[in-house]
Order: structure tokens, then C-alpha cells, then sequence
């Protein structure tokens, strides 16, 4: 039973290291090793799934040149999780390879807040409960009435724990039919659920400098916005250490973050700043002077608040 453990395990490794950093490789080495006498009692079989995967559609009846949604529902099990589009100092993305008809286009996945998770000493985001990715799907306006359209994606992605990190993979499929787009009610209150879980973006930019390895962001937030617990999820990697401490204030209508640089930092990147539990903001970040709050932003945000 143990070697049928270890060779997924080993498979990752040997997967992952054209993109992985070396503190990365590292890692993942102590993951398979870390309490190897209890092994082959505490890892899971070769059938398990840790991370269960489902596809929803919010209707099964498109209309034509229409853009319906998808929801790819993962479901961690245990004390497994999954992991952000930027998954932090640790893990993987999920890869998605989509089979569509012609007529048909398919968006990037969009994700919701996700969370922190530091294990010695490295950052991981990451979803310890169930979460949803909504992918757009845009319709051509020609397609007759009726026409079936079967949808297939196959997702590459990485389940861990605490003590280690396991890829697994599933291939979801449905068939859709051009019709009216009726939605039910009850549909249409979970995909609602789902949306309001994803960061809203900002309408302007925010911009930040670096003085040495000190970088300081300016996010243009109106007072009156409500924070609790904020914290900052770069999207772009090396832009800044993950790990390291965020020192966030306000400044009348402009959000401060100070944290320290990372290697690769740029004159862009973008980033989602989590607000709240329940309200995160999608932010580009540009090098250079300060922004100001454009007309509206404050009113958006508070509609969003709980």
C-alpha cells in the first residue's frame, strides 16, 4: 500500500520542477517524508479523492449571443485544501483544459477571497472549505434553437494538508441546449451566494514605490468603507514576499500597505486586498504618484459590505 502512496507524491516533484523555486522543492521533499512511520496509516489510498469536484450550470438552456456561467464546485475533505490562482510560497494553480463547440467561448476562471495559511514559515492561499470558480461561457447569436452543447473541462490540481501535498485530477462534463435561459429560483440564489464571495474590482488604479526592500502600496478607499482584519494577496508572483508582515493604515480616503518587496517586482502588478471575511477588491497596481478615489467607488464598496 505505501509505495502506491508515495508515487503520486513523487510524480508532483518531478512535475513541478521547472516551476518550482528550490525553498519550494525543498518543501514539498519534507511533505513526503515529514512522520514516515505513520505513512501508510494517515496518507490516503490511491482511490481517494480529497478534494471532491462538481460542474453546475445556472441554466441548462442558453439563449443565443447570451454569456451564462458556470460553477466548478471543489469541495476539500477533511483536513485537505485547495489553492488560490496564485497559490503563495507553496502548491500549484489549477489547470483547466476546456472542450467546447465552436460556437462557443469560454472565460477565465474567477475566484473568490481566499485565505492564509502559513506553515513554517511560508505562505499559503488557499481554501479550506468548499469554494466555487464561475466561469463566463459566451454564446455565438446564430445558433439554431435546441442545439446541444456539450461542455467538457479536464482540471489538473494539487490537494494538501499539513504534512503533504497530493495532484489530483478530474474531467466534469455537461450538455447544454440553446433555448430561452430560464433560470430556477433556487439556481439562481446559489450562483448569487457564489458571486458574492468573489473581490469586486477597483475602478481605479493603485500605485505604490519601493524604497530598498520596503514596498509601500496606496489603495484609494473612502473612509467611510468598513475594514476588519485586512490583508493583501498578490496575484503576480515575486511582487512581494508573501510571507512577510503587512503594516496597513488608513489615510483619509487612501488605504496604506507597507510590506516588504519581492524579487521579482516590476512597474505593475496586480493583486486582491481582502477588506473583509466577506469583501475583497481585484486591484491593479501601478508604479508611481498617488490615485484619487474616482466618483462612486465608496458607494459600490458599501453596498458590498454585510
Amino acid at each position: 500500500m505505501t509505495p502506491s502512496i508515495f508515487y503520486p507524491l513523487n510524480t508532483f516533484i518531478r512535475k513541478a520542477m521547472p516551476v518550482l523555486s528550490l525553498k519550494r522543492l525543498l518543501l514539498c521533499f519534507c511533505l513526503c517524508v515529514h512522520n514516515l512511520p505513520g505513512l501508510a496509516a494517515e496518507m490516503p489510498g490511491p482511490d481517494d479523492v480529497l478534494i471532491a469536484s462538481s460542474l453546475i450550470t445556472s441554466t441548462g438552456s442558453p439563449s443565443p449571443g447570451s454569456t451564462t456561467t458556470l460553477a466548478i464546485l471543489m469541495e476539500p475533505q477533511g483536513e485537505w485544501h485547495g489553492y488560490w490562482k496564485q497559490p503563495g510560497d507553496v502548491g500549484l494553480p489549477a489547470t483547466f483544459t476546456w472542450h467546447l463547440p465552436d460556437d462557443v467561448t469560454v472565460g477565465a476562471p474567477a475566484y473568490p477571497l481566499p485565505q492564509m495559511l502559513l506553515i513554517e514559515g511560508l505562505m499559503n492561499h488557499v481554501y479550506e472549505h468548499p469554494y466555487a470558480l464561475l466561469v463566463d461561457l459566451t454564446l455565438d447569436d446564430d445558433l439554431p434553437d435546441g442545439t446541444p452543447l456539450p461542455i467538457r473541462v479536464d482540471m489538473q490540481y494539487l490537494a494538501c494538508r499539513y504534512d503533504a501535498c497530493v495532484p489530483e485530477h478530474a474531467s466534469l462534463e455537461t450538455t447544454l441546449h440553446v433555448g430561452d435561459g430560464h433560470q430556477l429560483p433556487d439556481v439562481a440564489a446559489r450562483f448569487a451566494s457564489w458571486r458574492q464571495a468573489l473581490p469586486r474590482p477597483l475602478a481605479a488604479p493603485a500605485s505604490f514605490d519601493v524604497e530598498g526592500d520596503l514596498l509601500r502600496l496606496r489603495v484609494p478607499l473612502p473612509a467611510s468603507v468598513s475594514i476588519q482584519d485586512p490583508h493583501l494577496f498578490s496575484a503576480t508572483r515575486g511582487a512581494i514576499d508573501n510571507a512577510a508582515p503587512q503594516r496597513i493604515e488608513r489615510r483619509g480616503d487612501e488605504l496604506i500597505v507597507e510590506t516588504r518587496a519581492g524579487a521579482q517586482i516590476a512597474d505593475a502588478f496586480q493583486a486582491t486586498l481582502k477588506l473583509s471575511d466577506s469583501l475583497g477588491l481585484d486591484i491593479g497596481a501601478k508604479r508611481g504618484s498617488p490615485t484619487s478615489v474616482p466618483d462612486g467607488e465608496g458607494e459600490r464598496a458599501r453596498r458590498h459590505q454585510p
